[in-house]
Parts: structure tokens; C-alpha cells; sequence
């Protein structure tokens, strides 16, 4: 029994560090908006200090495409996808706004250098994100994308992101025919 002691001791003491010691596990993944449901309004500065409503573009088909980071390598993929794809979204009158959480200033800097052709809004401390359910525990926006209908509700999501093809997968759900959503479903 007295060479048990010292193990049910030093047991004892693991639990009550494992008891006492904060959660080390990783936060989960914030659930993103689904379809159906009313995309929320903000309005942000783009890449020119201009600053964009969504409620204002109501009446017509908008893309919100989140990423995490201007100018890293996955992200300027996905940003040059868009960038060789926006005739066809211009011919289809829909509107693409690139979002995440740097400043106008490195807005700029990325179009500038990629010469990017649509609008990057800066979501500065990720309270948007947030909103859409896309803010990462790290304060970056996960990279997804939502189609906002003309009545101002998410029409579809894409999270399975090819950023060297995303552009053409948003176009092909674009041209998908419209099935009316209940919110929440």
C-alpha cells in the first residue's frame, strides 16, 4: 500500500492541474449564415476610402467573398480568379466585393499590385465577419463565399473554395436556376 501512495499522490495532482488549468483545446470554427436567411447590413470602406452599404444594392444579386489575408499566396490566387472572371460578372449585372479584415491602405496595395478590377472592403477588427459567422478565433475571415439575393437574403454558399478557380465556381452558382429558401433551412 505505501508504494501506492506516492502514485495515487502524484495522480491526484495531474487532475487537480488538469481541473485547474484553462481549456488548451481550440476554439471551434464559428457556424457561417446559411441560405435563406436575411444577409446581415454594414457598410465598409473599399480599396479608395469609398465606403459601400449592402442594403443599398438591394434589388439586385451581390457576392460577398471572404478571405483571410490580402497578398498571401492563396488569397491573391482567389483575388486573380475573380480579377479574369469579372466581364462575366459584369455581364450578369452582380457585383463582387472581396472582404477581410486588413485596412484600406493594404486594400489598395493589393489591387494595386495585382491589378485587381473589383471591390475590396476593409472589415477592420472583423465585426462583419463576425456577423456572417466567417471570424476565425485568430481574427482573420475564414475564406467563403455567400450570393445575397435581391431581397437581401443568402442565396447560396460556397465553402469548398478553389481559389485558382473560384471566380467560375461562383458564376456556375450564379447561373443555377433560383430555388426559394425558408429561412434557417
Amino acid at each position: 500500500m505505501r508504494a501506492l501512495a506516492p502514485c495515487l499522490l502524484a495522480a491526484a495532482a495531474l487532475c487537480a492541474v488538469a481541473l485547474a488549468a484553462p481549456d488548451q483545446q481550440a476554439a471551434p470554427e464559428p457556424a457561417p449564415l446559411t441560405v435563406g436567411v436575411a444577409a446581415p447590413d454594414f457598410t465598409l470602406k473599399d480599396q479608395d476610402g469609398k465606403a459601400h452599404r449592402l442594403g443599398k444594392l438591394r434589388g439586385k444579386r451581390v457576392v460577398l467573398a471572404f478571405y483571410p489575408a490580402d497578398m498571401t499566396p492563396g488569397c491573391t490566387l482567389e483575388a486573380r480568379s475573380f480579377r479574369d472572371t469579372m466581364a462575366e460578372f459584369r455581364k450578369r449585372r452582380v457585383p463582387v466585393f472581396g472582404v477581410s479584415v486588413q485596412d484600406v491602405a493594404s486594400k489598395k496595395a493589393f489591387c494595386d499590385k495585382e491589378g485587381l478590377n473589383y471591390t475590396l472592403l476593409a472589415d477592420v477588427g472583423g465585426k462583419v465577419a463576425e456577423q456572417y459567422g466567417v471570424k476565425l478565433p485568430n481574427g482573420l475571415a475564414r475564406r467563403i463565399t455567400f450570393v445575397v439575393d435581391p431581397k437581401g437574403r443568402i442565396a447560396a454558399v460556397v465553402e469548398k473554395v478553389d481559389v485558382r478557380e473560384h471566380g467560375r465556381q461562383v458564376l456556375d452558382v450564379l447561373d443555377k436556376p433560383v430555388v426559394p429558401a425558408r429561412a434557417g433551412s
